[in-house]
């Protein structure tokens, strides 16, 4: 007696033998390509790919030197509005007052209270290091730490003589 397999059982026998014949024919393909050559484009990407791989070694250990390279530690932190920069040439901190837009390389203080702004040609300049105040003036040059004082123009020489010699008086009456 013949033995006869079910619907369910056939189709199990197709699906098996079409899973054997997408083996055989992947196999097939891969015993193809292994044969063939690599073309252009395959080339070119294999070379872009190894490019790309040097470059990546090479930014890795240029990031291991620059982690190497000493960085001053940042000072403490100054008073307001004063805020730490590193300069980036030196590899120094320095100190930049937000407010005055005035930097300094010494630790600033405590900023003296803001006097009154001189008249021109003087004008008000902070000293970080000390959180005092002094004067310029952009005409001549000169600084000091003490307020300008309005002085009096002085007189020619010919000017005053002609004030303290007697007035003459005219001949002629009026």
């Amino acid at each position: 007696m013949g033995k006869v397999k079910s619907e369910a059982e056939q189709i199990d026998d197709e699906i098996a033998e079409l899973r054997r014949k997408e083996q055989e024919d992947l196999e097939q393909l891969e015993k193809q390509f292994a044969e063939q050559e690599p073309s252009e484009e395959d080339l070119r990407v294999e070379a872009l790919r190894r490019q790309q791989e040097q470059i990546s070694r090479l930014m890795a250990r240029r990031r291991a030197k620059r982690s190497t390279k000493r960085r001053p530690p940042q000072p403490a932190a100054p008073p307001l509005p004063w805020r730490c920069v590193l300069d980036m040439d030196s590899g120094r901190w320095y100190y930049y007052n937000e407010e005055t837009m005035v930097t300094a390389w010494e630790l600033p203080t405590e900023m003296a209270s803001r006097p009154a702004e001189p008249k021109a040609p003087w004008c008000l300049v902070a000293h970080a290091a000390s959180g005092k105040w002094y004067y310029h003036n952009t005409t001549t040059g000169v600084t000091s730490w003490d307020p300008p004082t309005q002085r009096r123009t002085r007189r020619s020489p010919a000017t005053k003589r002609a004030k303290s010699a007697p007035r003459k008086r005219s001949l002629n009456p009026a």
